[in-house]
């Protein structure tokens, strides 16, 4: 009677284990499936076989997937050269303990201590510094198919800038920071790429920042060129005299 009154548990555990297992190879197949997609060195292959496993598994795509990085793939060989030439220049007029350039994702900045452009109190580029804006303008107005460089001056003054100057401090940066802009635009770089600033800061520095700009895609990804500039004297040829530096009176 015992005997017949037991009942047989369902083989629900042993179903549970099938489902989980089935799960788990059609994970496995799924990713070995787009291994092998990804190894083939064809775009449209990838992304039928991502399209294919993500509605597999249920999910609705919102639009085409994209398997490119089209900012990475063009920015980088001319970020690199235009790195390179900016460094080169700064390293060619500048002393090493009175810059600091750096580079961060497509973004350049050098720092240039102040006293190194301007003198106390003035307004005035250094004239020894003629050669180095026109390097620098040069490598800034360079064409480039498909992309352009954009460039933010801020000039840092602190009290150590004022000298026999009369004109308040926060007035005599933004001037200075006029200057060099006026002074890059008269040597071709397009004003419309560029802007200006002033600050009131504990260091008394010029910061640039560039970054390119991709509005051609196709253009931008064609193999950039180096930009040819003037020997130094270490040395420099002088091919002609710079052009004066604009003032504000």
């Amino acid at each position: 009677m015992a005997d017949e009154d037991e009942i047989e548990a369902p083989e629900s555990d042993e179903m549970g284990v099938i489902i989980l297992m089935l799960g788990l190879y059609l994970i496995v197949l799924a990713f070995f499936i787009l291994l092998n997609a990804m190894s083939e060195n064809s775009e449209e292959k990838v992304k039928k076989a991502s399209e294919s496993i993500a509605e597999g598994f249920g999910f609705q795509l919102s639009g085409p997937v994209n398997m490119r990085d089209d900012v990475d793939v063009t920015i980088s060989p001319v970020f690199d050269i235009v790195s390179r030439e900016i460094q080169s220049i700064l390293e060619s007029y500048i002393a090493d303990n009175n810059f600091k350039f750096t580079t961060n994702a497509n973004q350049m900045v050098f720092k240039i201590d102040t006293k190194r452009i301007f003198a106390p109190g003035s307004i005035r580029i250094r004239p020894a510094m003629a050669y180095f804006f026109e390097d620098i303008a040069r490598v800034v107005s360079t064409e480039r198919p498909g992309s352009h460089l954009v460039s933010e001056i801020v000039v840092k003054n602190n009290e150590s800038d004022i000298g026999n100057s009369q004109i308040p401090l926060r007035e005599l940066a933004g001037r200075r920071a006029t200057l060099f802009l006026r002074a890059l635009e008269e040597r071709g770089v397009d004003p419309k790429y560029m802007t200006a600033g002033a600050q009131l800061n504990g260091d008394s520095m010029v910061e640039v920042f560039f970054e390119i700009h991709v509005t051609d895609h196709v253009k931008a990804s064609q193999p950039p060129r180096d930009v040819i500039r003037r020997e130094t004297t270490s040395g420099m040829k002088k091919v002609s005299s710079p052009e004066p530096y604009p003032t504000i009176q």
